[in-house]
């Protein structure tokens, strides 16, 4: 799934910033700047983010650093600007989150229909099921309008069975 910001609420602004990032790259694409790499995120040792590709490291720059910082070991590929380097990313996508499956991104909602997260490329609502209903909410409380990854399985059209989840970015309220 690529990946973006939301603006205040944790749906709002999305098709707009998808509309935006696309934008980026579309107008940049032919100044030579615009870049697509593919790696694995590691931190060096001054813990700066890094993606290994098969060319190289590339220093990770701009608004998704501190995601991708969450991201360690995971495999990414990224669109932005830079050169061999370096590259200031527009967006991204998680190709393998390190367990051999790859995530789906977005922002997790709570409110009396339940626990859903809303997808980022799509805006797409999934409800987030699993056996013990109470465990689950006790994980997820706290968290309206964090930005997450998560693996799971789809359980029905609109059902998902979370396996894994970690923050990308905390609920606003913690920024």
């Amino acid at each position: 799934m690529m990946c973006g910001s939301p603006n205040s609420h944790p749906v709002s602004g999305i098709r707009l910033a998808l509309a935006a990032t696309l934008a980026l790259v579309w107008t940049t694409a032919g100044c030579g700047g615009a870049q697509i790499k593919t790696g694995l995120v590691h931190l060096d040792d001054r813990q700066q983010v890094l993606l290994g590709t098969a060319e190289g490291d590339v220093q990770v720059r701009g608004t998704y650093k501190k995601e991708l910082a969450r991201l360690v070991d995971a495999q990414v590929k990224v669109w932005g600007l830079g050169g061999a380097s370096s590259i200031r990313v527009a967006a991204y996508q998680i190709l393998d989150i390190g367990n051999g499956f790859n995530a789906y991104v977005g922002w997790i909602v709570l409110d009396q229909r339940g626990c859903r997260l809303v997808e980022w490329s799509t805006g797409r609502e999934w409800t987030l099921v699993v056996p013990s209903l109470k465990e689950f909410h006790d994980e997820f409380r706290g968290l309206h309008g964090a930005k997450i990854w998560l693996t799971g399985f789809q359980d029905g059209e609109e059902r998902l069975r979370p396996m894994q989840w970690g923050i990308l970015q905390p609920p606003p309220d913690e920024e």
